[in-house]
């Protein structure tokens, strides 16, 4: 679709419009950086013609644009997707400058190129065409968007929640997981700041990290989050500032793991607890947070040598289901998984 918008009103077309061979004009067109054409009305066959070129024009190498001089729109645009003939009677008719970014294929060399395409209207019968090649640009800009879709796909199935909060602690984006932990969906998490996931008791620390993360610490932290059912959910936090080139803090990346729910308990169907999951077991130390160890999974050397002992000295066994016990019998005391 071509783009139009008026043309300039303070200039004045009138000294160009029938002599596009004007010293100063031609002086001036000549030395433009980009490549450009003119092209004028032919009324009496209802055709636009090109009539001259610049010295940008002459020096592409993908063109012999001195063979195509005289030659109609109708005619060159079997190289281009989209009406350049149309293109010229919209901008000539209406007075209006008209842009579109379009794959033209050069005659000369069938070479296909993307062009920025800007259409000048001087008069009702000529028009100056600019072109810009912006081939790279545009393929720069796809491999942009290719690899930040690529990225997304990467963060947004990520086993761990990835969150990025605004300066005010206004969630910006939140990917799939870390929204499942709190019983929501990404979109419902955006616009929310993250204190609203919290318990009250735990914002000036929260407060506090904020200050850390934009005087441009790092942080990692345990801390209580609040599930959309109620429920404490405790998870493992690792923010990181987000800086601009200026070395600015305009944002915050975090990540976060569930670690656990503290009193979280699972009951069977008598009402006795099965478990009851505390943040952080692997912090806990022997003798002061827990007394004898329990290793559910045993190593086959190890289960070698105890039917070795047990051949030679004639004992008897038994077999214990360490899972089901664990799960049937009473919970007396607290035990970190």
């Amino acid at each position: 679709m071509l783009d139009l918008e008026p043309a300039d009103a303070g200039r004045s077309t009138s000294s160009f419009a029938g002599h596009p061979d004007d010293r100063l004009f031609r002086v001036h067109f000549d030395n433009l950086p980009r490549p450009a054409y003119i092209w004028r009305r032919d009324a009496q066959r209802n055709e636009w013609v090109l009539i001259a070129y610049n010295n940008a024009a002459g020096a592409l190498r993908f063109s012999n644009v001195g063979v195509l001089v005289g030659r109609t729109a109708t005619d060159l645009q079997r190289g281009a997707t989209h009406d350049l003939h149309g293109d010229l009677e919209q901008c000539a008719e209406h007075g209006t400058v008209g842009r579109r970014e379009t794959d033209y294929r050069y005659i000369a060399t069938g070479t296909v190129r993307t062009l920025a395409v800007t259409l000048v209207p001087l008069s009702k019968d000529v028009v100056v065409q600019h072109t810009e090649d912006v081939t790279e640009r545009r393929s720069t800009e796809q491999a942009l968007r290719d690899g930040e879709a690529k990225y997304r796909t990467i963060v947004d199935t990520a086993h761990e929640g990835i969150v990025s909060v605004d300066l005010a602690s206004t969630i910006n984006y939140a990917n799939q997981r870390a929204a499942v932990m709190l019983g929501y969906e990404p979109a419902e998490c955006v616009g929310r700041t993250t204190f609203e996931f919290m318990e009250s008791s735990v914002h000036d620390q929260a407060r506090r990290i904020r200050e850390r993360l934009h005087n441009g610490s790092k942080e990692r932290q345990d801390i209580r989050l609040r599930h959309r059912s109620g429920h404490a959910v405790w998870v493992s936090a690792a923010a990181t500032p987000l800086l601009d080139p200026a070395g600015k803090d305009i944002n915050s990346g975090c990540n976060i793991d569930g670690v656990g729910y503290i009193d979280r308990t699972e009951l069977k169907a008598d009402g006795q607890y099965k478990a009851r999951y505390v943040v952080g077991g692997h912090r806990q130390k022997k003798r002061v947070d827990y007394g004898e160890i329990f290793v559910t999974v045993a190593r086959s050397g190890t289960i070698r040598i105890f039917v070795a002992l047990i051949a030679i000295h004639g004992l008897s066994t038994a077999q214990l289901d360490v899972l089901n016990a664990f799960l049937n019998s009473k919970l007396t005391e607290t035990v970190y998984v």
